[in-house]
Order: C-alpha cells, then sequence, then structure tokens
C-alpha cells in the first residue's frame, strides 16, 4: 500500500516538484506581431509540460520535445502547415491521444495558440 500511495503522489507531482529546479518562464507570444521564438516560448513549454515523458532516454513514448531536432526527427512538426502537423493535432484532442495524458495538466489554450503559431511561422530555431 505504501508503494502504490508513492507511485501516485510521483505520478501526481510535477517535474520541478520532484526536482525542485526552477524552470526558465514561458515568454508570451501570443500578440498578434509577436514573434514566437523557440528558445524564449516553445521549448519553455515543453520543458514544463512534456519532457517529464517525453525525453530522449524515454523508449515508451518513442518521442523525445527536449530540442528543435527532436521534433524534425519525429515527423510530428510539418513547418508552416500548423493544421497538419501532428503535435498540434495531439495537444488539442484532433488526434488521440491527446497530450499531456492524465494525471499531468494539459496544456492552457494560448500555450497551444503560441505552438501552432510558431509552426506556421516555419517551426524556425529562433
Amino acid at each position: 500500500m505504501r508503494l502504490l500511495f508513492g507511485i501516485i503522489l510521483i505520478l501526481a507531482t510535477s517535474c520541478t516538484d520532484i526536482f525542485k529546479t526552477e524552470l526558465p518562464p514561458i515568454k508570451d507570444c501570443t500578440g498578434d506581431n509577436d514573434i514566437c521564438s523557440y528558445n524564449d516560448s516553445i521549448q519553455p513549454i515543453f520543458n514544463s509540460y512534456c519532457t517529464v515523458c517525453h525525453h530522449s532516454a524515454s523508449f515508451d513514448t518513442g518521442l523525445s520535445l527536449e530540442s528543435r531536432s527532436d521534433l524534425f526527427s519525429s515527423n510530428v512538426v510539418i513547418a508552416s502547415d500548423s493544421l497538419n502537423s501532428k503535435l498540434r493535432q495531439r495537444l488539442t484532442g484532433e488526434l488521440l491521444p491527446i497530450m499531456p495524458q492524465p494525471p499531468y495538466e494539459n496544456l492552457e489554450i494560448s500555450n497551444i495558440h503560441m505552438i501552432a503559431k510558431w509552426i506556421q511561422a516555419g517551426a524556425l530555431d529562433n
């Protein structure tokens, strides 16, 4: 019983709580004239919500979101075509399973909008 409680606690705990690290802030780029920077906006979203499961050492998920090159090697992003990018489709629930999966919290709509905006602008390494 004690082991089961420990596993549930770990699953319900965020990455920052487990490792007691401070993640860089996510720079908001939702404004009409804002340009979404991969380093300032997109990777921090992945670090906050995704890389706890989607990391290079994960054999279960088959997808690492630790770097921009990981996205392109996995074919989940189609530059300049956010509507057909599997990454955006999974985040919005158009393609199942929706990500992130419970017990992790879903991304805020603004974060999904920033990812889609970045992809649509060419998914640049900026």
